[in-house]
């Protein structure tokens, strides 16, 4: 299904253009993103169903209970440069995941994910469809890599068992650790190479 997933991802829709890169002075990269996306399992022109977006969005603490993960997101969305990047259900207009990202100043190292909100409502599809929105927002943090010029890896560092569990249903491996001063264990995500549009 992952595999999948990431082909309909690079084949029909290109991520990149919705992703906008302003590098500052002093090393500072703002990144943008705000961009409405089918339902992918329709084919062809379709009604948006998905916002995917920097703009920073309310987290509703009954699906999202982890006071501090829902603090740290908005305080990495209210930042100028932009670290969170938030996926709405433009049906019901909640937001179904967020996640938190960190762009290091040494670019040989990939975008690094902080933070990744997943619904916990008792609802056993909601909790299936905000996996599913992390997903996408996983690929447009691949891409922002990607288009800043790190290429599409994504970094993880796992704090705990639970942290590493969870990145794993992600994709994310055990990797090498780069030079970073943080603690815990280094994780890293590829996704698949883009296919050619057939």
């Amino acid at each position: 299904m992952a595999i999948d997933f990431w082909k309909r991802f690079w084949t029909e829709l290109d991520l990149r253009r919705a992703i906008k890169i302003e590098h500052r002075a002093e090393d500072e990269t703002r990144i943008e993103v705000d961009n409405r996306l089918p339902h992918l399992a329709l084919r062809g022109a379709a009604p948006a169903r998905y916002r995917v977006t920097t703009s920073r969005l309310f987290l509703r603490s009954d699906y999202f209970p982890d006071r501090e993960v829902r603090r740290r997101i908005g305080s990495a969305a209210a930042k100028a440069r932009n670290r969170a990047l938030f996926c709405e259900d433009l049906r019901s207009g909640e937001v179904m995941s967020a996640l938190a990202f960190h762009v290091d100043d040494d670019r040989t190292l990939p975008i690094h994910l902080r933070d990744l909100a997943l619904c916990h409502a008792d609802d056993r599809d909601l909790r299936a469809h905000s996996r599913f929105c992390a997903h996408i927002l996983l690929a447009f943090l691949a891409e922002i890599g990607g288009k800043d010029g790190r290429g599409r890896k994504i970094g993880f560092l796992s704090e705990n068992d639970q942290q590493e569990r969870q990145a794993s249903e992600f994709g994310f491996e055990r990797a090498s650790k780069p030079a970073v001063t943080a603690t815990g264990d280094y994780m890293l995500m590829e996704p698949p190479p883009r296919l050619p549009r057939s």
